[in-house]
């Protein structure tokens, strides 16, 4: 990636100076000024004036120009699918949005019409020229290849090992990319949380568990992009069902999930001797006040030093945190695009 790639994926996330945008990127401030000088030449990014607080000179502050490209971003999670049309500044907020229920699992070519259909009817209800449409985002639950785009199972489709980001990109003459909702929001708590070095994150949330993994600072994928999936590990029960409830949950409910959770960690901090372990997820919204500091407890108490050692992190996060981690990776893949 070039340093306007990199710029262009800054500022069409937040607004920046030039002195924050050179100390980012560690390039020189003359560099930067070239750089964006260019980009505003070009109609791709604006500057804007922000007056001090204390009344000196106003700040320069650069941003992406809004209504200029757009996404198209599809969450599915078991058979409900929500859509919203996104500009590439993520700052906006979504255009219009729309949700569709299938009533059994679909196959690709019916899940394929349906997501050209909502892109027409998106843009439309918008007031969007097509044209201007130019990724569409995908994230699943299940055993996703994100660099091929290949959905090896997910519980929205008949068939398994479907060629979706092909078959789609062939139909829509569009980027696009399909990645499974857990990316969604490791990718958000490595940007917006400033993690760093390694560490795991458990995402329980929407009777799921989604899960992130980070070594040395960067993402852990198998073949072919596969996103590292563990509620198919061998729980009792299921790990899926652990975080699965209606309602205010009960005490069996919640000793329950304390031991589902418990598995997971045992299960993937040690492999690679991990000692950051984060918690997040609207699971957490509905525990009470001292289910975490039971699990750390817990952990703490070990006999196993591979396990007492490890560091408990929560992240409160605000809800609907995977559908804005993937408009922001939408317009990553946007920005190679311009220009």
């Amino acid at each position: 990636m070039n340093f306007r790639h990199q710029l262009l994926n800054i500022l069409h996330s937040a607004p920046e100076s030039r002195i924050s945008l050179a100390e980012q990127l560690e390039v020189t401030r003359p560099y930067i000024t070239k750089l964006t000088n260019a980009l505003l030449e070009e109609g791709v990014i604006e500057q804007t004036e922000q007056l001090s607080s204390g009344g000196g000179r106003p700040r320069t502050l650069l941003a992406a120009r809004k209504r200029q490209y757009f996404s198209l971003n599809i969450m599915v999670r078991e058979l409900t699918l929500e859509a919203t049309l996104n500009d590439y500044h993520t700052g906006e907020p979504s255009l219009t949005t729309e949700q569709i229920t299938f009533d059994t699992p679909v196959t690709l070519p019916l899940f394929i019409a349906q997501v050209q259909a909502l892109a027409a009817r998106l843009c439309h209800h918008a007031g969007i020229d097509a044209a201007r449409l130019k990724h569409i985002g995908i994230a699943l639950q299940g055993g996703i290849e994100q660099d091929t785009g290949v959905v090896k199972w997910c519980p929205a489709f008949l068939e398994r090992d479907i060629p979706l980001k092909s078959q789609l990109m062939a139909a829509s003459a569009l980027s696009v990319a399909v990645v499974n909702i857990a990316w969604c929001s490791s990718y958000m708590l490595a940007k917006t949380e400033r993690l760093t070095g390694s560490w795991i994150a458990l995402m329980p949330g929407f009777g799921s568990l989604g899960f992130g993994y980070y070594v040395d600072g960067k993402p852990v994928f198998g073949d072919n992009g596969f996103y590292p999936e563990i509620v198919h590990l061998p729980y009792p029960g299921g790990l899926e069902k652990a975080f699965a409830f209606s309602g205010q949950p009960d005490d069996q409910h919640i000793a329950a999930s304390s031991d589902a959770l418990l598995f997971a960690i045992h299960c993937t901090a040690p492999v690679h001797n991990i000692k950051q372990v984060i918690l997040t997820g609207e699971f957490f919204d509905d525990v009470p006040a001292d289910f975490i500091p039971h699990i750390a407890e817990r952990l703490t108490s070990h006999p196993s030093p591979h396990i007492n050692t490890l560091q408990l992190r929560y992240i409160k996060t605000q809800r609907f945190y995977s559908m804005k981690g993937l408009v922001r990776l939408s317009s990553d893949a946007i920005t190679p695009l311009i220009g």
